[in-house]
């Protein structure tokens, strides 16, 4: 039988997302308190709730290097683009999201790793209530069954292939080769220097 036409609710489709989570938890070193599912930067109000970052910038291409601290504790970050490129201290985070399709999987999935003491205080429709979800094991409707199918593949080809550490390497490796002959261009110094250390690894290209 296909994925496809699996039950969400059999035991054979338990067995792919419970494998899938289970392999996420080990490549990105996610600790039990959370379910999956400087100076220079910008001054942050005394009053906030929480900081949102974007991770990885594709537009322009550029990249966070160290995360802020937010004042408050509670940093949130959208890294659908550089998701599992590299090792992340997830300790660091109250909230990661990711739509996989830019780095692992097809569209369809949004991976959601949110720290436990922050579930269910929001006051959110159902569908967005991530206490709900985490409750149900991702299964409170139908999930996108092949795309979790693809995503847990994935996963496990990268733990085989040496994990986040190796991704790291091989982007680095990318961006230099590809990178390297405008980096003589005037243009591209001049912006090189204001942007040092910023330059994202996951858009080459750039």
């Amino acid at each position: 039988m296909s994925v496809m036409e699996m039950s969400h609710r059999g035991k054979e489709f338990l067995s792919i997302i419970q494998k899938a989570e289970s392999d996420l938890c080990t490549l990105l070193q996610i600790m039990s308190e959370y379910s999956a599912s400087s100076s220079k930067a910008a001054p942050q109000p005394n009053s906030q709730s929480y900081l949102h970052i974007c991770a990885n910038e594709t537009i322009h291409g550029v990249e966070y290097k160290e995360y802020p601290v937010p004042q408050s504790g509670v940093l949130v970050a959208d890294m659908s683009s550089n998701f599992c490129s590299k090792p992340v201290d997830v300790s660091k985070f109250g909230v990661i999201y990711a739509g996989i399709q830019k780095n692992v999987g097809p569209s369809s999935v949004t991976i959601v790793i949110i720290r436990k003491d922050l579930i269910g205080k929001g006051l959110t429709p159902m569908m967005l209530d991530f206490k709900i979800h985490g409750d149900n094991n991702s299964l409170y409707n139908t999930p996108p069954s092949y795309g979790i199918y693809m995503y847990g593949l994935v996963f496990e080809h990268l733990l085989e292939k040496g994990g986040t550490d190796e991704q790291k390497f091989l982007e680095a490796s990318m961006a230099y080769v590809s990178g390297n002959p405008i980096m003589t261009d005037k243009e591209f110094d001049e912006l090189k220097l204001r942007l040092k250390v910023k330059r994202s690894k996951s858009v080459s290209s750039r």
